[in-house]
């Protein structure tokens, strides 16, 4: 007599009624069928690990799906919420509606997956938008070295310096990012000393012009940084009177101008 395999004994754990479990990847696997006998006989018993397995069959039918989404016990499964607010088959408004009850590296990490619908991203970077206040001092610093381009956008304008160094981590971090802080008025001295001296942004021409006309930059930043300005920029800023004098000065000096 044949002897019974893994699968042999699976199936026939399901056909008694009991949940085989998805070590063995059963219900990921398992044609849909076989899913929905397993939802008729287990109901409202149907784990939350198998529902979840199931969300990750290829064979998954929008059909099996809203049988899944009637089994009132997995709705207190957080793990179950968030796979939902991800997953392409279920009706958005429940993927938006789960969305905001994720917590904030949850959100941000559904903001940056591409795989995710782009009405689901959005949901998720607005909610972490309107969190952003409650979050305290080391979630922002988490946040920002991971954090999509809009919520990069609104962290930019912190002026903690441990939150802006970690948001120039960021590898989204963009030089149209930080050109509203370096142009603008909303920049602080902290930030824009640390722009200044960061390797990956401080050297850069526009940044570095950017900074030198800024009279929220750190004086002796500025001065240092018109070293490598070019001649033509030099002669601007000796001309802008938003520059203060000792930059303007230190600019003349290096155009060989007399003082």
């Amino acid at each position: 007599m044949r002897s019974m395999t893994d699968d042999d004994q699976e199936r026939e754990s399901t056909a008694d009624g009991r949940d085989p479990g998805i070590a063995s990847g059963f219900w990921q696997q398992a044609g849909m069928e076989e899913v929905t006998g397993g939802l008729v006989r287990l109901g409202d018993a149907f784990k939350v690990e198998a529902a979840r397995a199931v969300l990750r069959n290829p064979y998954l039918t929008a059909e099996v799906l809203a049988q899944l989404l009637e089994i009132r016990p997995l709705q207190s499964s957080y793990r179950w919420r968030l796979d939902l607010a991800k997953h392409r088959l279920v009706p958005l408004a429940q993927a938006m509606a789960m969305v905001q009850g994720l917590f904030w590296r949850d959100l941000a990490m559904v903001g940056l997956d591409v795989s995710i619908r782009p009405q689901v991203r959005r949901q998720a970077d607005q909610t972490l938008l309107m969190r952003l206040p409650k979050l305290a001092l080391g979630e922002r610093i988490a946040l920002a070295r991971i954090a999509s381009r809009p919520i990069v956008a609104e962290l930019r304008k912190d002026g903690r310096e441990r939150v802006f160094r970690s948001l120039l981590e960021n590898p989204r971090l963009t030089e149209g990012d930080l050109m509203p802080l370096v142009v603008g008025s909303s920049g602080h001295p902290v930030t824009l000393g640390l722009l200044a001296r960061d390797r990956r942004w401080g050297s850069r021409p526009t940044i570095r012009y950017g900074l030198v006309r800024n009279p929220k930059t750190p004086v002796d930043l500025a001065i240092h940084m018109v070293a490598s300005l070019s001649k033509a920029d030099l002669r601007t800023l000796t001309k802008d009177p938003r520059v203060k004098e000792p930059i303007r000065k230190r600019c003349r000096v290096l155009l060989g101008e007399h003082q």
